[in-house]
């Protein structure tokens, strides 16, 4: 069993709620971003700064960022997660990294001046 979902207090035979299962959605589509905006930083599509300190601002400044966009994202769409789509999923997930995208990008050019 997934430890979120133990944190949660969903045993394993019990089922999963419309709360707990939109905390499960949040955090994964919160996770899918993030994880595509450190593949793009991989790939060197942006310059971060050479501050260890700055750069664990910033990734926690965009996670807290991110978490708080996909959940209003979710709420804004009034999604039913028991017959959630894959293109309602993407939608949240594509429309938040996008603008996480650009936060980050224009993080990156300012560092650069």
């Amino acid at each position: 069993m997934l430890p979120l979902i133990k944190e949660m207090g969903i045993e394993e035979n019990s089922g999963i709620n419309e709360t707990q299962l939109r905390a499960i959605m949040e955090v994964y589509f919160s996770n899918v971003i993030m994880q595509r905006l450190i593949n793009d930083i991989g790939k060197n599509t942006f310059r971060l700064p050479d501050d260890i300190d700055e750069i664990n601002f910033i990734e926690s400044q965009l996670s807290e960022f991110i978490k708080g966009t996909v959940s209003d994202a979710i709420t804004g769409l009034g999604i039913d997660f028991q017959e959630i789509s894959d293109e309602r999923a993407r939608e949240v997930v594509d429309g938040v990294y996008l603008t996480a995208y650009t936060i980050l990008e224009n993080l990156a050019e300012e560092g650069e001046e």
